[in-house]
């Protein structure tokens, strides 16, 4: 296969203008789409399962709560050494998508990958739903478990971690995605094995406000990735046949609150070249009307109106998603698995928070209370990303 250094050196310098170029990064973008919406399904359906399952077991909505939360618990220990071995090792997806994307393009990336996770999500209700009322909850977890093997199949087929080694990427489509400098020549990737730089990422400060404000962001989505589908049958009173219709609206969109997130911060970024701009100014306003929204959908009496106005919430929230993991590329250089392990480790302990914090009020009868606090949580991340994080600071 071809390296970096045969299509920087042997290729004539003025191919990086007048060839077309190939389009094989955007099939990288399918494969890494694919694997958010597989992850996703398998992780949603213990939501759309909740009732059988506890009625199996004899649990409460508080123990079901730690049931959900024990997931995230694990998804949340695994998180940094995943990135490192990615890292060190690799290959490992949010690695492959800084180098195999330009920086103008990583919003609009996250917002599309993520798109999947949504749509994962909300079509979970309507084919979880049907296998559930025709062969019963342990028969979705079969099923939806045996999809990720044609997916690995897939990826061991076709990725390469970098580029400049796939078969398929020409010169002209690797000057898109390096960048070319004064001369003409396609700029290098940084691949070389380094130590992890553990202590200088870890006494970041930069570090821990991204780690802090993708928390307060994963402590609101994971509602609609846990607790939602209950939420509808047991207290707005939905069918299962109902919640495979209703149920999807804020999946809906929260999908396109990803893409609309994702590819405003790179315009903005394109048009400016100011990354805090690009990314503050996308994700401040996101969480403040994600907290406007979410309190009257609690409140209102009609089940079609706090629908909406939960879609309206999950649209804005969903904006952050492509700043917030288009940073950790932005600050993480070699080591953004790294960043985005911790990042992703901190979102994950919030994610658990959710689960114990709704399932205990919800149990005890409180259905407007944890609307409230993630009201509140959402402020928080407002003022973080206004002020705190830094997408030009490095954190290595």
């Amino acid at each position: 296969m071809a390296t970096h250094e045969s299509l920087a050196d042997t290729a004539p310098r003025v191919a990086v203008v007048t060839a077309a170029a190939t389009r094989t990064r955007w099939w990288m973008l399918v494969l890494f789409s694919l694997m958010y919406l597989i992850c996703y399904l398998d992780r949603g359906i213990i939501s759309v399962a909740q009732p059988e399952m506890r009625q199996a077991f004899g649990l409460t909505l508080g123990q079901m709560g730690l049931v959900l939360a024990a997931f995230t618990w694990a998804y949340a220990i695994g998180q940094i050494p995943v990135g490192w071995l990615g890292d060190r090792f690799g290959p490992k997806p949010s690695r492959g998508m800084q180098l195999w994307f330009a920086p103008s393009e990583r919003g609009r990336i996250q917002g599309v990958t993520h798109f999947f996770s949504r749509f994962a999500v909300a079509i979970t209700p309507l084919t979880a739903g049907g296998l559930l009322v025709a062969y019963g909850w342990r028969v979705m977890f079969y099923v939806f478990g045996a999809i990720g093997f044609a997916w690995v199949a897939a990826f061991w087929w076709f990725y390469r971690e970098r580029p400049e080694d796939h078969p398929q990427v020409n010169r002209a489509e690797l000057a898109q995605i390096r960048g070319v400098d004064a001369r003409g020549d396609i700029n290098a990737a940084s691949t070389a094995k380094q130590q992890t730089p553990w202590r200088q990422i870890l006494l970041s400060p930069n570090m821990w406000w991204i780690a802090l404000g993708y928390a307060c962001f994963f402590f609101g989505t994971n509602f609609y990735l846990t607790w939602y589908p209950t939420y509808l049958r047991e207290h707005r009173g939905l069918s299962v046949a109902a919640l495979g219709i209703w149920g999807s609206i804020p999946l809906l969109a929260g999908m396109l609150g990803d893409v609309v997130g994702g590819s405003l911060s790179d315009l903005i970024l394109k048009r400016t070249r100011n990354a805090k701009l690009a990314r503050r100014g996308v994700a401040v306003p996101g969480f403040i009307l994600a907290g406007v929204f979410v309190i009257p959908a609690a409140m209102v009496a009609g089940t079609t109106m706090s629908i909406l106005m939960l879609s309206a919430s999950f649209f804005f929230l969903e904006w952050v998603i492509g700043p917030a993991w288009a940073v950790p590329m932005d600050v993480g250089g070699r080591f953004s698995g790294t960043v985005t392990g911790v990042m992703n480790m901190a979102g994950a302990l919030a994610a658990s928070f959710t689960a114990i914090v709704y399932g205990s009020l919800f149990g005890a009868g409180y259905w407007v209370a944890p609307f409230l606090v993630s009201a509140a949580v959402m402020g928080l991340g407002a003022l973080i990303w206004a002020f705190l994080i830094d997408p030009d600071r490095s954190v290595v």
